[in-house]
Protein backbone atom coordinates (compact mmCIF):
# COMPACT_ATOMS: atom_id res chain seq x y z
CA UNK A 1 0.00 0.00 0.00
CA UNK A 2 2.90 2.81 1.46
CA UNK A 3 4.65 1.72 -2.69
CA UNK A 4 1.01 2.65 -4.29
CA UNK A 5 1.13 5.87 -2.25
CA UNK A 6 4.57 6.65 -2.88
CA UNK A 7 3.66 5.74 -6.89
CA UNK A 8 1.12 8.75 -6.74
CA UNK A 9 3.01 11.16 -5.44
CA UNK A 10 5.78 10.57 -7.81
CA UNK A 11 2.83 10.84 -10.59
CA UNK A 12 1.74 13.97 -8.80
CA UNK A 13 5.20 15.45 -9.03
CA UNK A 14 5.31 14.60 -12.44
CA UNK A 15 8.37 12.56 -11.64
CA UNK A 16 6.94 9.36 -12.69
CA UNK A 17 4.74 8.19 -15.67
CA UNK A 18 3.39 4.61 -16.13
CA UNK A 19 0.97 3.08 -18.14
CA UNK A 20 -0.04 -0.37 -18.48
CA UNK A 21 -1.79 -1.63 -20.87
CA UNK A 22 -3.99 -5.01 -20.89
CA UNK A 23 -6.40 -7.23 -22.83
CA UNK A 24 -10.29 -6.79 -21.29
CA UNK A 25 -10.68 -10.74 -21.36
CA UNK A 26 -7.31 -11.01 -19.48
CA UNK A 27 -7.91 -12.99 -15.98
CA UNK A 28 -4.08 -12.35 -14.59
CA UNK A 29 -4.52 -8.96 -14.07
CA UNK A 30 -8.12 -9.70 -12.84
CA UNK A 31 -6.34 -11.84 -10.27
CA UNK A 32 -4.69 -9.28 -8.67
CA UNK A 33 -8.22 -7.08 -8.31
CA UNK A 34 -9.89 -9.85 -6.90
CA UNK A 35 -7.23 -10.10 -4.04
CA UNK A 36 -7.66 -6.16 -3.37
CA UNK A 37 -11.22 -7.05 -2.85
CA UNK A 38 -9.75 -9.84 -0.40
CA UNK A 39 -7.57 -6.84 1.30
CA UNK A 40 -4.27 -8.14 -0.61
CA UNK A 41 -1.32 -5.87 -0.13
CA UNK A 42 -0.74 -5.55 -4.04
CA UNK A 43 -2.58 -2.50 -6.04
CA UNK A 44 -1.99 -1.62 -9.51
CA UNK A 45 -0.88 1.42 -10.41
CA UNK A 46 -0.23 4.53 -12.75
CA UNK A 47 -2.39 4.60 -15.84
CA UNK A 48 -4.16 1.78 -17.22
CA UNK A 49 -5.20 1.25 -21.15
CA UNK A 50 -7.94 -1.46 -21.15
CA UNK A 51 -7.64 -3.28 -24.80
CA UNK A 52 -11.33 -4.42 -25.78
CA UNK A 53 -12.03 -5.91 -28.93
CA UNK A 54 -13.41 -2.95 -30.50
CA UNK A 55 -11.75 0.20 -28.84
CA UNK A 56 -10.06 0.61 -25.82
CA UNK A 57 -10.54 2.68 -22.12
CA UNK A 58 -7.86 4.80 -20.59
CA UNK A 59 -8.77 4.56 -16.62
CA UNK A 60 -7.09 5.35 -13.56
CA UNK A 61 -7.55 3.88 -10.41
CA UNK A 62 -9.02 5.84 -7.91
CA UNK A 63 -12.07 5.94 -5.50
CA UNK A 64 -14.19 6.94 -7.71
CA UNK A 65 -14.06 4.36 -10.41
CA UNK A 66 -13.51 1.50 -8.08
CA UNK A 67 -16.68 -0.25 -8.67
CA UNK A 68 -16.13 -0.17 -12.57
CA UNK A 69 -12.99 -1.75 -12.36
CA UNK A 70 -14.41 -4.48 -9.98
CA UNK A 71 -16.37 -5.15 -12.42
CA UNK A 72 -14.15 -5.45 -15.52
CA UNK A 73 -11.68 -7.69 -13.39
CA UNK A 74 -14.71 -9.89 -12.43
CA UNK A 75 -13.09 -12.90 -12.59
CA UNK A 76 -16.82 -15.36 -12.82
CA UNK A 77 -17.19 -13.32 -16.45
CA UNK A 78 -13.95 -14.59 -17.20
CA UNK A 79 -14.66 -18.14 -16.23
CA UNK A 80 -13.20 -20.02 -19.32
CA UNK A 81 -9.91 -20.12 -17.36
CA UNK A 82 -7.35 -21.83 -18.54
CA UNK A 83 -8.56 -21.48 -22.25
CA UNK A 84 -8.78 -17.83 -22.10
CA UNK A 85 -5.42 -17.58 -20.49
CA UNK A 86 -3.29 -19.23 -23.26
CA UNK A 87 -6.03 -16.47 -25.77
CA UNK A 88 -6.26 -13.24 -24.21
CA UNK A 89 -3.03 -13.47 -22.12
CA UNK A 90 -0.11 -12.69 -24.53
CA UNK A 91 1.08 -9.84 -26.65
CA UNK A 92 -0.55 -11.57 -30.03
CA UNK A 93 -3.87 -9.90 -29.27
CA UNK A 94 -2.50 -7.39 -27.64
CA UNK A 95 -0.47 -6.03 -30.47
CA UNK A 96 -3.53 -6.57 -32.84
CA UNK A 97 -5.59 -4.86 -31.01
CA UNK A 98 -3.02 -1.88 -30.75
CA UNK A 99 -2.65 -1.79 -34.17
CA UNK A 100 -6.51 -1.83 -34.72
CA UNK A 101 -6.40 1.39 -32.36
CA UNK A 102 -3.01 3.10 -33.96
CA UNK A 103 -4.66 5.63 -35.86
CA UNK A 104 -6.20 7.19 -32.62
CA UNK A 105 -3.47 6.29 -29.81
CA UNK A 106 -0.70 7.51 -32.03
CA UNK A 107 -1.93 11.12 -31.69
CA UNK A 108 -2.07 10.45 -27.73
CA UNK A 109 0.72 11.51 -25.07
CA UNK A 110 0.94 9.96 -21.76
CA UNK A 111 0.82 13.51 -20.13
CA UNK A 112 -2.55 14.49 -22.41
CA UNK A 113 -3.92 11.34 -20.01
CA UNK A 114 -2.90 12.55 -16.68
CA UNK A 115 -4.40 15.89 -17.44
CA UNK A 116 -7.66 15.04 -17.71
CA UNK A 117 -9.99 14.98 -14.90
CA UNK A 118 -12.18 12.40 -16.13
CA UNK A 119 -9.28 9.83 -15.76
CA UNK A 120 -6.99 10.86 -12.59
CA UNK A 121 -10.37 11.23 -10.38
CA UNK A 122 -8.64 12.82 -7.37
CA UNK A 123 -4.77 12.14 -8.15
CA UNK A 124 -4.10 15.93 -7.76
CA UNK A 125 -5.81 16.47 -4.73
CA UNK A 126 -3.54 14.44 -2.12
CA UNK A 127 -0.60 15.08 -0.30
CA UNK A 128 2.61 16.47 -2.34
CA UNK A 129 5.40 14.43 -2.01
CA UNK A 130 6.66 16.62 1.11
CA UNK A 131 3.44 16.37 3.13
CA UNK A 132 3.85 13.05 2.15
CA UNK A 133 7.55 12.75 3.79
CA UNK A 134 6.28 14.66 6.54
CA UNK A 135 3.97 11.78 7.52
CA UNK A 136 7.06 9.06 7.38
CA UNK A 137 9.78 10.90 9.53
Amino acid sequence: KSFAEAFKVLEREGFLRHLRVTNQEDIVPALVMTSILSFSLYEHVGMHLNLFEQGYEVIYPHNKNFWRRALYANIIGKINFPSALLKYHGNKLMGSRLDSNKEELSNKYLDEFYGEDRIIGDLYEKKSSEEYLYDFF
